[in-house]
């Protein structure tokens, strides 16, 4: 075995510099940082014992430092994980104790970097089985956080209350918000200009010190963002947007499937002059609130063919957030720029989901967001009127997810309502509608409907295992939705249809 200590010590010099002043500023915020080089070589180790051992083994430290990130230039891993023998390299944080194992494929997804540790020393080994090879590791630098904070600029009345809403990440190194959304594969958005080499999203974050340093969460909270699925623009308000994925933690799990949350988007928001938009994300703040989540609402106060303007208090690290349709509960818009501090009332800017080169990516996604599964959740058909209701659906109309869920939209507040699923489809006068399922003497499900009470939307989770006998849907069913709801004492009304083909 082959023990090192690496010792980098720097001393700190940060300049403040003042943000220049424009039309709108970006709403970005890197935690300060800085690299720190090491030029060391383990060369190679191999285990000539008789059972599974530390081959390597050596000290990162960055005297000083509240956290760290390490680089290779090259990890060489002997032996076939697929096999049982291959290596293991292991980090510790020698200030928690938190522990990073990758072998050679969470090398790949980490792109020979590891996770955020705190503390300023990190334990890397590597254990190896007897007989399997030559193993190296040739450390490059770290990205080492300084002991300082940003904090918030007080531009406008801070009504930002912490928030645990599970949808939401903070975006490292770029220092923005990412979040979970309802695609098939259950990606990201976020800022186009927050796209960075080496991005990490990170959940349930915890307080940051008293003095605002960043405090990273555990090791399976934190997944790297894959750099073959990222699209992005970044030109400017309207013309700003990221959409990408992220590859599995440290238990193997996707940030879905760790989070058990996502945001469903919409296209088409039913604004009116008292909708309340919702801003959730991280942004910098004084104290232990800097850069942890937190909430606000404000107003909407006008859509253009790309972006939302809408006034609520947003900072640096707020860019990628959501804007949230607080009525429906969606998302519209992903958060990009302010106008703060002139003019004295704060005028933001979300680009929205509509616009053009974001929607193409949204429906052409690359990487690990696309992939088998995948197909449109649902195609609309048998349109009813003008004005009619809509109805969407969200998931990927995967059998072996069964997480589809369908929306109603536009149905009055506080009536009630079912979904109707049919193996067939028609179109016959009903109402002053028409009913778009059924026909060919298929029957007619009804399936409850959460009311839409204070809200102008009906939805259903759609379980797949809890239909009736018969009805069961399998891979490569298709089936046909429709809402159904009142619209007064006696009036009734439905949604256009929703074809659904069902895959793996």
């Amino acid at each position: 075995m082959q023990t090192h200590q690496i010792l980098a010590r720097f001393v700190l010099a940060l300049a403040a510099l003042a943000p220049a002043l424009g039309a709108q500023q970006t709403l970005d915020a890197p935690p300060p940082a800085h690299d720190v080089a090491f030029a060391f070589d383990s060369g190679a180790q191999a285990n000539h014992s008789g059972a599974a051992a530390v081959v390597i083994s050596f000290q990162a430290k960055v005297a000083g430092a509240p956290w760290m990130r390490l680089f290779f230039s090259s990890v060489e891993l002997a032996g076939d994980p697929g096999a049982g023998n291959g290596s293991v390299l292991r980090l510790t944080s020698l200030y928690d104790a938190q522990v990073q194992e990758l072998d050679a494929r969470g090398l790949r997804d980490w792109s020979n970097s590891s996770a955020y540790f705190n503390g300023e020393s990190v334990l890397v080994e590597v254990l190896a089985h007897p007989g399997s090879g030559d193993n190296r590791v040739v450390l490059d630098h770290a990205n080492a956080g300084l002991p300082t904070a940003e904090t918030d600029s007080h531009c406008g009345i801070d009504a930002r209350v912490p928030s645990f809403d599970g949808r939401g990440a903070r975006l490292l190194p770029p220092g923005c918000t990412a979040w979970i959304i309802s695609d098939c594969k259950s990606c990201f958005l976020s800022a186009g200009h927050c796209v960075a080499s080496g991005m990490v999203a990170q959940f349930n974050v915890p307080q940051s010190t008293g003095g605002g340093g960043l405090v990273h969460p555990p090791i399976e909270d934190q997944f790297p963002i894959d750099a073959s699925s990222v699209q992005s623009q970044n030109a400017g308000v309207g013309w700003d947007w990221a959409y990408f994925g992220g590859l599995t933690n440290n238990l193997g799990e996707t940030p879905l499937q760790h989070q058990q949350a996502r945001w469903a988007i919409s296209a088409t928001p039913p604004f009116n002059s008292a909708d309340v938009i919702r801003v959730t994300g991280y942004g910098v703040d004084s104290g232990s609130a800097n850069q942890i989540q937190q909430t606000v609402t404000g107003t909407w106060t006008n859509l253009s063919v790309n972006y939302a303007n809408f006034n609520t208090y947003v900072e640096g690290g707020n860019s990628g957030s959501p804007m949230i349709h607080e009525q429906s509960g969606v998302a519209v818009g992903v958060v990009t720029h302010t106008s703060c501090p002139l003019p004295s009332v704060q005028q933001n800017y979300a680009t929205r989901i509509t616009q053009a080169a974001f929607a193409a990516a949204l429906a052409n996604p690359l990487g690990v967001c696309a992939g088998s599964g995948c197909n449109a959740v649902g195609s609309a058909y048998c349109p009813t009127g003008p004005s009619m209701s809509v109805i969407s659906a969200t998931g990927s109309a995967s059998v072996s997810t069964n997480d589809l869920v369908l929306h109603a939209n536009n149905v009055p507040t506080n009536k009630s309502g079912l979904f109707f699923l049919s193996r067939s489809k028609q179109t016959l006068p009903f109402g002053i509608s028409s009913l778009c399922v059924g026909g060919g003497g298929q029957p007619i499900l009804r399936l409850p409907a959460v009311n839409s009470g204070a809200t102008t939307r009906l939805t259903f989770a759609v379980n797949l295992n809890s239909l009736p006998a018969g009805e069961v849907l399998a891979v490569g069913d298709v089936a046909y939705f429709q809402a159904w709801f009142r619209t007064g004492a006696s009036g009734t009304e439905t949604s256009n249809g929703l074809q659904v083909d069902f895959v793996p």
